[in-house]
């Protein structure tokens, strides 16, 4: 998967975003559920076979101060080409010393999804 935007670029786990995943016939994302592979949770919980939607989700998590941000994906899967795109709201960090995102603004972004020989 490929983000841009919403601020995603200061995530301190930015790098770790960059997932492989496995789509099988039944419909499903296998994603690696190793943390150290995989730390940021990754994982698709919805694929429509007859529209393509799609829902994704994983946990930023920030050390100073510590601050965890769930973020959700929503998009179109194409299954001809191989790929997809959709988008993603991401809270942005609290002032320090807080550590809550529940006031603070959302960001949208963009999501690529690509085929694994890319």
């Amino acid at each position: 998967m490929q983000f841009v935007g919403g601020n995603i670029e200061s995530a301190t786990q930015l790098s770790k975003l960059a997932q492989s995943c496995r789509i099988t016939s039944a419909h499903k994302a296998i994603f690696s559920t190793c943390s150290l592979v995989n730390p940021t949770a990754m994982k698709i919980t919805t694929i429509n076979a007859s529209t393509g939607y799609f829902k994704s989700s994983f946990t930023l998590k920030n050390r100073l101060p510590l601050v965890k941000r769930s973020v959700t994906i929503e998009g179109v899967l194409d299954t001809v080409m191989g790929s997809g795109s959709g988008f993603f709201l991401l809270s942005e960090l609290p002032q320090p010393p807080a550590t809550s995102i529940i006031k603070t603004l959302q960001r949208a972004g963009t999501v690529r999804l690509l085929p694994s020989d890319l």
